[in-house]
């Protein structure tokens, strides 16, 4: 339907008297007698109905109604649109996302399976049979979680999960990150704890700590086959360092959101 206001430039609550201007304007530009450009005369025509009906109250008003209707109909089809490219883009950025960890997953477990690297501490009991490429890559895998599960809002921005906690008067989620690089299991149950009184706001950190866990498996099926690293060891101690990776990807994808943010709001 077209917008007899934008084709005499004019706003939509303008007097008879700016309609009336603006069709002079506009007529002197594209009568039939001043040019012989087909477009210009088709424009004519266009601005002379616009004329005829905005000038005539009772026809303008029945515009005005039908063009609103038109105007709402169109804004919830554009809508619509708008909310199919954004689930259409979700849904590719979920399986590319998911496929660049199930990809860095395959790596470690290769490498790890792989490797004839020399434990890196072999008179430290709980890590007696690691190897420095062994830590890397469960310091990678955690960090790709995490920036994996920041991106597809499977869990909060850092600010929003910290200030939630604080308001309800509950122990910050700090504490769970604290714990579990320490000891990842024990941080694991408090976390459990924790997230059947905060069920709402912390069910997306239990749900990347369960990514964890797959990790944890994986990995330890790994060591299981490579008959270097204990499988022990990592289904005991693998997982702090999943965590540590798993906050880094977090933070580090929230501060590069806020830096993309800024430079654009800056430009």
């Amino acid at each position: 339907m077209r917008s007899f206001y934008k084709i005499l430039n004019v706003h939509t609550d303008a007097s008879s008297d700016e309609i009336k201007s603006a069709y002079r304007k506009l007529v002197m530009e594209c009568h039939p007698d001043h040019t012989k450009d087909n477009k210009k005369i088709e424009q004519f025509y266009l601005v002379q109905e616009a004329y005829d009906t905005l000038m005539d109250a009772d026809l303008r008003e029945e515009y005005d109604f039908k063009f609103r209707k038109y105007c709402e109909k169109e804004h919830r089809y554009q809508k619509q649109v708008y909310q199919c490219r954004k689930e259409d883009t979700e849904e590719r950025n979920f399986f590319t996302l998911l496929m660049l960890s199930f990809l860095v997953v395959l790596v470690s477990f290769s490498y790890i399976v792989l490797s004839k690297e020399k434990p890196l501490f072999p008179e430290v009991y709980p890590i007696s049979t690691w190897s420095f490429g062994f830590m890397g890559m469960c310091y990678i895998t955690g960090l790709t979680l995490g920036a994996t599960c920041y991106v597809l809002k499977k869990i909060p921005t850092l600010s929003t999960l910290e200030h939630s906690l604080m308001a309800n008067r509950k122990w910050p989620m700090w504490i769970v990150f604290l714990v579990s690089s320490i000891f990842f299991w024990l941080g694991y149950v408090y976390l459990l704890l924790l997230a059947r009184r905060n069920k709402v706001i912390l069910s997306g950190l239990l749900q990347a700590f369960h990514f964890l866990l797959m990790s944890i498996f994986i990995l330890t099926f790994a060591s299981w086959l490579s008959f270097k690293i204990s499988y022990v060891e990592t289904l005991l101690w693998s997982g702090n360092i999943l965590v540590l990776g798993l906050l880094s990807g977090w933070i580090g994808a929230e501060a590069y959101k806020v830096t993309v943010i800024k430079s654009s709001s800056a430009r």
